[in-house]
């Protein structure tokens, strides 16, 4: 195995700095995981930090991964099944390891594999006790995504599909965002001098935050150690960063290349009340929402309504960009610097995800945003049905 060097900037829940040490994860499983590969991640659900860091396979019932870390760290392990010809993933388990932690993982023989993996208990580290607490706070609301893994692995079987469980799908996972939210939200609450708690914190905060105060209120309870690390800083960035698109404040200025070539900035558009849209041709969301916002604009275009729509696609996708506003009936201005996440407009508004819009007033401030729908038509009604 090739060495780890994590260098994950946060505290331990008895919030003291470590240098970097050695850690060691060992790990037991039942004889039928013998032969699975198991690759170890950086982070944890969607913010898994690129490709693994390290990988082994379990033999003669354990495995062992060694690395050095100077704070604690969330890592994932990932077991892919030992059948070559169906390598699917079998389950996974995320754990904090601090430096000098000698973890280990003891995996129990069940017949699914899922549970096998997630509920194996771990011992040999402090900072672990208190994300155990909260999954154990999470496990309950959990159980309706059982049917979604089962839906999971069928799908890489190529057994047939439950039509059911298909359109469940997105219904259980929204019910299950709003219910993890509140248990997070309690947990921090509740453990100030965690890292854990600035950790959740720090995922809340990574993309820009429309409801800033309860976020605010929570950073402030923390203890000063977990705001003065450095977790705790780029917390309080990304707090600040949420801060300057709050209504009221002057939205920033831009200027990007129109589908012609020739270059548009936003303040262009001052006088009016304008929506800034941001979208791709390749995101589904986007397209599905874009009817809403045609019949937006042929309702109010005549009352000091425009719209520049910023789309967030690819390089060399040029033609794909002027084919979706074409097909879509998008029949307003439009910009793009073709680099997708990581062009300058999307990383200056905090665009984390689209669609996202902003609506502006004619002076270039922030009225609302995130407006969708049959919101959108409700905003601007009051602000424009008597003109």
């Amino acid at each position: 195995m090739k060495p780890i060097v994590l260098l994950a900037t946060a505290l331990c829940s008895s919030v003291s700095l470590f240098a970097q040490q050695d850690y060691n994860i060992q790990g037991k499983v039942p004889a039928s995981l013998n032969g699975a590969k198991i690759f170890l991640y950086d982070g944890e659900g969607t913010h898994l930090k690129g490709a693994p860091i390290d990988s082994t396979i379990a033999s003669k019932g354990g495995f062992t991964f060694k690395g050095r870390t100077i704070d604690p760290a969330i890592l994932t392990l990932f077991f892919r099944s030992p059948d070559v010809a169906k390598p699917y993933i079998l389950g996974a388990k995320s754990l904090f390891v601090g430096p000098g932690d000698k973890v280990k993982i003891d995996m129990q023989a069940d017949s699914v594999y899922w549970k096998t993996i997630r509920q194996s208990p771990v011992t040999g580290s402090e900072v672990n006790k208190d994300y155990e607490s909260l999954r154990a706070l999470l496990e309950p609301i959990e159980t309706p995504l059982d049917s979604i893994r089962v839906l999971t692995t069928k799908r890489a079987e190529g057994a047939p599909l439950d039509s059911s469980l298909i359109s469940q799908r997105g219904q259980l996972i929204r019910k299950y965002m709003v219910q993890q939210d509140a248990v997070k939200t309690k947990f921090m609450q509740t453990h100030p001098n965690s890292f854990v708690s600035i950790y959740l914190l720090s995922i809340q905060t990574e993309r820009r935050i429309t409801d800033l105060a309860p976020a605010q209120q929570l950073f402030n309870s923390f203890s000063s150690a977990l705001k003065a690390s450095e977790l705790g800083k780029k917390v309080a960035e990304n707090i600040a960063k949420s801060a300057q698109f709050l209504p009221g404040q002057v939205a920033p200025d831009f200027s990007a290349a129109k589908p012609d070539g020739s270059t548009m900035k936003l303040s262009d558009l001052r006088g009016k009340y304008v929506l800034v849209d941001f979208w791709a041709s390749w995101c589904g969301p986007c397209r599905a929402e874009n009817p809403n916002v045609v019949k937006a604009y042929e309702t109010f275009k005549g009352k000091g309504f425009d719209i520049l729509g910023v789309s967030l696609d690819k390089p060399d996708a040029k033609a794909k960009w002027e084919e979706a506003i074409a097909k879509d009936g998008l029949v307003w201005h439009h910009v793009s610097e073709l680099k997708g996440w990581e062009g300058d407009i999307p990383k200056l508004y905090f665009v984390r995800s689209i669609p996202t819009n902003f609506l502006l007033d004619p002076s270039g401030k922030i009225i609302d945003s995130n407006l969708r729908g049959e919101r959108l038509q409700q905003v601007l009604k009051t602000l424009l049905e008597n003109k």
